[in-house]
């Protein structure tokens, strides 16, 4: 609901009309009328009112409440605001000659960015082949001058989020390393929910209250954390099988690899709204690579470089396509959208769009989820 309001000024016009009608004299005043001055003083403390009576107003509803006074409002519901997202991605420590002995970087080592505004820090990544648990960290062994740890940056958002080569300093020391340097971009921090998209959340979670619904199984798996792609598979197991009161729900972080924990923490989310009986399975999605290729047209405007040009399509087109979620298909017009939104590029030749070879979309099974690199991304120009 909108109140009416008034500015002070408005209130004192108010009062002085008022005042002239019921007395007949006039509405002439100047600064220092005793009689002016209580107008305005009692305007003053109105303006006051009007005030706490807006935030009251704002305060008593989610849709007009903000921040910590809407976190403080979803509470009475149990319903909580999903936390930032903190941004991990690959750093390369090199040396500048072949390691004489073994060298380790330790789980808990920081990089940084230059003057380290933005810092990361080593983290454990079993599925790293040079992590070793019994060190506590990354081996660089004898005869090599690379290896690739993960890391994660200190403060949680999109604010950690980098472009590639830009964590090259030493935030701690790291004995026998010369070098570090992030190889691609880090773009995977997530700022904490928005206002708008917790509202839209929770209208979600109240239509839903009655559970044993697709609509209570989705919102149940979504609000596991943020930026997850979800389908569902209604009466059929993993592997595409029919069984009878059961589903599947194929789940994604955007890695294409998602760890056992979240898909542990989604079983548990869905298993608690499911009706009984009902079988769940929380599996995550197979990956369909895609090669495309493609030619553009370049603006000839001084300067532009056609070799970094066409790296930004690679990238625009690869970030494009690693966001679609499991069963949806890659249309060979997102590619050429994708293109154009780049710099420097006025036209996409149609014909020339190719992807695994093929002049046409690529269309998935509801538990694929395509999925392609700069590498396997061809730009030419004509």
């Amino acid at each position: 609901m909108t109140i009416p309001t008034k500015l002070i000024s408005g209130f004192v016009s108010d009062m002085i009309a008022t005042w002239s009608a019921q007395t007949g004299t006039s509405t002439s005043f100047s600064d220092g009328d005793p009689l002016l001055a209580f107008w305005q003083s009692v305007s003053a403390q109105l303006d006051f009112l009007q005030a706490q009576i807006q935030l009251v107003l704002a305060l008593a509803r989610a849709q007009t409440s903000t921040g910590a006074d809407l976190d403080s409002w979803m509470a009475q519901f149990n319903f909580v605001r999903l936390p930032a997202d903190f941004a991990t991605g690959p750093e390369s420590f090199r040396k500048l000659v072949p390691a004489a002995t073994a060298i380790l970087v330790p789980v808990g080592a920081i990089v940084q960015t230059v003057g380290g505004a933005i810092q990361y820090e080593v983290v454990a990544d079993t599925n790293n082949s040079a992590y070793n648990a019994a060190a506590d960290g990354y081996v660089l062994a004898i005869g090599q001058t690379a290896i690739t740890a993960t890391v994660e940056a200190l403060v949680g958002g999109s604010g950690s989020n980098l472009l590639a080569n830009q964590l090259i300093q030493f935030g701690s020391s790291v004995p026998g390393i010369d070098q570090v340097t992030n190889p691609a971009p880090i773009t995977n921090g997530l700022d904490a929910e928005s206002d708008p998209s917790f509202r839209s959340r929770f209208i979600l979670y109240l239509a839903t209250l009655a559970k044993a619904t697709k609509a209570a199984i989705l919102a149940a798996a979504m609000s596991v954390q943020q930026g997850l792609l979800i389908a569902l598979l209604e009466n059929q197991q993993p592997d595409g099988t029919v069984l009878l009161g059961s589903f599947t729900v194929i789940a994604d972080d955007g890695s294409g690899s998602p760890p056992a924990s979240l898909l542990n923490a989604i079983f548990n989310a869905v298993d608690a709204v499911r009706a009984f009986s009902v079988q769940p399975f929380v599996v995550p999605p197979t990956s369909l690579q895609a090669v495309i290729a493609l030619a553009v047209n370049l603006a000839p405007i001084p300067g532009i470089v056609p070799a970094n040009v066409n790296t930004a399509v690679q990238n625009a087109i690869a970030a494009m396509t690693n966001q679609l979620p499991p069963g949806a298909r890659l249309n060979g017009s997102a590619i050429i959208t994708a293109a154009l939104s780049v710099f420097g590029v006025v036209a996409v030749n149609p014909s020339s769009v190719t992807i695994n070879g093929i002049s046409a979309d690529l269309i998935p099974s509801i538990q694929q989820e395509i999925r392609t690199s700069v590498i396997a991304i061809t730009v030419d120009n004509y």
